[in-house]
């Protein structure tokens, strides 16, 4: 009796393990070859805001987004709005805005990625959000980061956009910010 429930164990587990669609050493380079993770594309735009570093910005925005405004002079101006230089940051939430599949393709993917809980040395407090797209089979100049959203942590209605926003099924530009 032991024996046999031993065998079920082992063969319950051995299902569990290898019924997975992809294998478990693949799911950190679910993204495109040329693109960078959420978490990286975080990461990048914190440390380039603590540096001031406007051309590191403008090099992660899809060119949809750089076509359609200026974004040399809205990062300058986020550098204005966030109060003090800016020493650290809280959590990283790097999650998928969604995906689309179509007859077994993905066809458009869009990250939604906070960096939470970034301070400056004058007490203030903000929320960075990055949203990007990753996918998208309609329009590829709508590839990268397109908006950037720079919140106060004392007052919500205070907030900055750095680029445009773009919807991640069609690539358009809209007018509508939805998060």
């Amino acid at each position: 009796m032991i024996k046999e429930l031993r065998v079920c164990l082992i063969f319950f587990t051995a299902m569990l393990l290898f019924s997975s669609c992809r294998p478990f050493d693949t799911i950190s380079s679910l993204t495109e070859d040329n693109q960078l993770s959420a978490k990286e594309t975080c990461e990048i735009v914190y440390q380039a805001l603590v540096d001031h570093d406007v051309e590191t910005l403008i090099e992660l925005f899809s060119k949809k987004a750089n076509d359609a405004c200026n974004l040399t002079k809205q990062i300058n101006e986020s550098f204005d709005f966030i109060n003090g230089e800016i020493i650290e940051h809280g959590y990283i939430l790097d999650g998928s805005g969604g995906e689309t599949v179509e007859s077994g393709t993905l066809v458009q993917k869009h990250n939604r990625s906070c960096i939470e809980e970034v301070k400056t040395d004058a007490g203030k407090v903000y929320n960075i959000y990055i949203l990007s797209i990753s996918v998208c089979e309609a329009d590829s100049n709508a590839l990268g980061v397109y908006l950037i959203v720079i919140q106060s942590n004392d007052d919500l209605d205070e907030i900055y956009k750095i680029g445009k926003n773009i919807d991640p099924y069609t690539g358009e530009i809209v007018d509508t910010l939805t998060w």
